[in-house]
């Protein structure tokens, strides 16, 4: 029988119950029939099994998988993608808003039938209240790219604003499902984080074409990042070191395109940001973590231009006393990035 879903929001979530209400509530409004959602529990402990049964019984194109073990965001959003009938299947996390009308929109623009879609989001912080436009590309318009030319990559990677640009933000992805199923990845990259951003990198030779929306599609909830389970430095740590390897894997570490996705991420990852880290590490770490830091510092700028060596000893050895002094005197201008993959 012929295949009647076209999107499929998969959504893999983790003691999400006081989160995932909220999202649903959001997405079921505007649901279609030519829509599924699909919940995978990795194990949750909390009463996010007890929060779906409503919706279950509700609404018969919501399908819920729960396992008993945690399988990681990596194994969890390939399985929740791999129970999915839909055509097309955004990754969506359990604790962000879909805004009003983000569906029928999108199902326009499915009509063109690209490889990836890339939807702009709001950021938010933990309350959702608005803060400020995600603008992951520096573009004023939707706009198509063929990432399995390489020129074109280059292009696209000099556009990037963050690594959400280069996949990173779950939530921002809509995904044609063949594509994700043509490619299997290296079991290098589970456990790292970042297997989906591998999947795509895989599938890029064999064409990967991505339409970026400059429109916004979301919400995006801060200060609620899952992967600071690892702690404030191995969260950086997550970042740093899986886009190198992303890098370094997928190109040449001394090539133009492993220098724009490291370009991407020190912009998220600020002179200031890693001056921050630096500081969280005298102050509520150990040797270990001000050793992690340095060492996460070298990583983030390899490249060996005067510039970028410039950088990397001013982040070295900048008194962090005097550091400490300024950021008093300017505490909104010297924040930790918001992290939210």
């Amino acid at each position: 029988m012929e295949n009647d879903i076209t999107l499929s929001i998969c959504i893999p979530i983790y003691n999400f119950g006081k989160f995932i209400a909220s999202t649903l509530d959001s997405i079921v409004i505007q649901a279609t029939e030519i829509v599924e959602i699909i919940i995978l529990d990795g194990g949750s402990t909390d009463d996010t099994s007890v929060v779906l049964e409503e919706y279950l019984n509700e609404y018969k194109f919501i399908h819920y998988y729960k396992f008993e073990e945690r399988g990681g965001i990596d194994k969890d959003f390939e399985k929740c993608v791999s129970l999915a009938r839909g055509e097309y299947c955004w990754l969506f996390s359990g604790d962000d808003i879909m805004l009003s009308d983000s569906i029928q929109s999108l199902l326009l623009e499915l009509k063109s039938r690209e490889d990836l879609y890339l939807c702009e989001s709001i950021i938010c912080d933990f309350n959702l209240l608005p803060l400020n436009k995600h603008n992951m590309l520096s573009l004023k318009k939707d706009t198509s790219f063929d990432l399995s030319d390489n020129g074109t990559l280059i292009e696209y990677l000099k556009l990037a604003n963050n690594t959400a640009a280069i996949f990173s933000f779950c939530s921002s992805l809509v995904v044609k499902k063949s594509k994700w199923d043509s490619v299997n990845i290296d079991p290098l990259f589970y456990g790292t984080c970042w297997a989906h951003v591998a999947r795509f990198f895989t599938i890029k030779p064999y064409g990967l074409r991505v339409r970026y929306l400059r429109n916004n599609f979301l919400l995006k909830r801060g200060d609620n990042d899952s992967f600071m389970e690892y702690g404030v430095v191995g969260r950086h740590a997550l970042a740093i070191d899986g886009y190198n390897l992303i890098a370094s894997y997928f190109f040449k570490e001394s090539s133009r395109e492993s220098y724009l996705i490291r370009s991407a991420l020190r912009k998220e990852l600020t002179l200031i940001h890693m001056l921050n880290l630096r500081l969280f590490a005298k102050d509520n770490g150990t040797s270990f973590h001000s050793a992690e830091v340095a060492r996460l510092i070298n990583s983030l700028y390899l490249e060996d231009s005067f510039k970028i060596k410039c950088i990397k000893y001013f982040a070295h050895i900048f008194p962090l006393s005097i550091y400490r002094f300024i950021k008093r005197f300017s505490p909104k201008n010297f924040k930790f990035y918001s992290y939210k993959n």
